[in-house]
């Protein structure tokens, strides 16, 4: 077979910035949209509001969301591929890293998690799942504990920039889906939907797309240090051919 003198290049960080300028845009958006309607009695003619409104489900946000979540599990799903090809001890830990971002990305869009509710409430009892606002979010940590702990001599044996990245978005992604969501929660319960039930709603959903987003930024700049067979090239360098068989 001839060889084709051919490459695409990602460059991890302007892809990046252009992912966080959009999820900056959505908040905003989500922002103006919710004072206009809430502090001048804007008319929602056009249904402005619940299209870019973060608290919602199936709009223009969770759109990004999905995609974000999508594009780290695809990202995932290469790097798998690529350790498989060389019997990397971790392969099996990519693969199932990357079917676990395939899963959040249609949770996402299907909110699966909030399935666990009645279950967990059941289970812990009402009073104890009450504590953590909304019931599914018990189940959540549990789960997420687990993840940690079965990742943990994975992560630690990662190079040393490529640790940290993921560490800082774990950090930003959890403060999110956990922490404002059980403080959400807890609000809306005691209080009913008010300006500080927006706030926290705003922290919650600003966190988790940001989080994804550094994630996709570390896991774009493994790929790039440490896959060299890679035919898909990914770098900060100027655009250079690879061959393709």
């Amino acid at each position: 077979m001839s060889d084709i003198d051919t490459a695409l290049t990602i460059k991890p960080r302007k892809f990046v910035v252009c992912l966080a300028a959009i999820a900056f845009f959505l908040i905003f958006a989500h922002i103006a949209a919710s004072v206009l309607k809430y502090k001048f009695d804007y008319q929602d003619q056009f249904d402005l509001v619940r299209l870019f409104d973060l608290g919602h489900e199936r709009n223009v946000p969770t759109f990004f969301s999905v995609l974000i979540l999508f594009i780290a599990a695809s990202i995932l799903a290469v790097i798998a591929v690529c350790k498989n090809r060389v019997h990397d001890r971790y392969k099996t830990k990519w693969a199932i890293l990357a079917t676990g971002f395939l899963y959040l990305s249609m949770d996402e869009a299907a909110s699966i998690h909030e399935s666990f509710g009645d279950p967990t409430r059941q289970l812990v009892g009402a009073d104890i799942a009450h504590v953590f606002g909304y019931a599914w979010v018990l189940s959540g940590i549990v789960i997420s504990a687990a993840v940690i702990l079965y990742f943990m001599n994975f992560w630690w044996n990662l190079p040393a920039k490529s640790k940290w990245l993921i560490l800082v978005a774990a950090s930003i992604y959890f403060a999110g889906a956990i922490g404002a969501e059980i403080m959400g929660g807890i609000h809306q319960a005691n209080f009913g939907n008010d300006r500080w039930t927006f706030m926290l709603v705003t922290i919650e959903e600003t966190f988790e797309m940001y989080g994804v987003i550094v994630f996709i930024y570390a896991i774009l700049r493994y790929a790039e240090s440490n896959l060299p067979e890679l035919r898909l090239r990914i770098a900060e360098a100027p655009l250079r051919s690879v061959d393709v068989e």
